[in-house]
């Protein structure tokens, strides 16, 4: 392997494939294949893709554009796969969809959550899909564990409600930091108090 692929490769695994933080690599991924201009990374020429053992090269033409017409199309895709809200029967289960902990959405699938406890609990599965997600109160997500295992359950692993002086833990998430990048990056970041 030459040693700008490894670099390429490295940045990838770095930036992207991280085992730590493997729910933050969708928000990157559109900045993937970006040539920054890094004076110490060559462009790679062409990707490799291996599928049911078949292996296929596929040349990049890599393109000029302007900062002002890629910022809108990398926010466009930063938002891809994004969950929702509700939540819906699947096959003999449940799925749960909460796209953010910071709407007014997020208030109503908590109450739909309750009002179906015994129907999810006794599900054979429940799925929490919180793609999208970049953050919130942890509240609702205290709210929906109580209902599907119980306030005991919840009070015994995270402490009873009220113990501490933060009734809700907010957090800046990996998204909440790339949103923030992005802004500064497309000039829309400036803070002047």
């Amino acid at each position: 392997m030459a040693r700008t692929s490894r670099i390429w490769l490295a940045r990838i695994l770095a930036d992207f494939v991280s085992t730590e933080r493997r729910g933050t690599a969708s928000p990157r991924a559109p900045w993937l294949l970006v040539d920054e201009g890094n004076p110490f990374l060559t462009r790679p020429a062409a990707c490799l893709f291996e599928h049911d053992g078949q292996r296929q090269t596929v040349k990049l033409n890599w393109v000029r554009i302007k900062r002002d017409n890629l910022l809108p199309r990398v926010q466009t895709a930063i938002g891809a796969g994004a969950a929702g809200y509700g939540v819906r029967r699947v096959g003999g289960g449940y799925w749960i969809a909460l796209q953010s902990l910071m709407s007014n959405h997020a208030a109503d699938v908590v109450k739909a959550v309750e009002d179906q406890k015994t129907a999810l609990r006794d599900a054979p599965f429940v799925v929490l899909d919180m793609r999208g997600n970049g953050g919130g109160s942890s509240s609702f997500g205290r709210q929906i564990a109580a209902s599907l295992l119980g306030p005991a359950a919840v009070d015994a692993r995270l402490g009873p409600e009220g113990g501490s002086a933060c009734e809700e833990a907010w957090r800046a998430s990996e998204s909440n930091v790339n949103n923030l990048d992005f802004l500064l990056r497309s000039g829309h970041g400036v803070y002047d108090p």
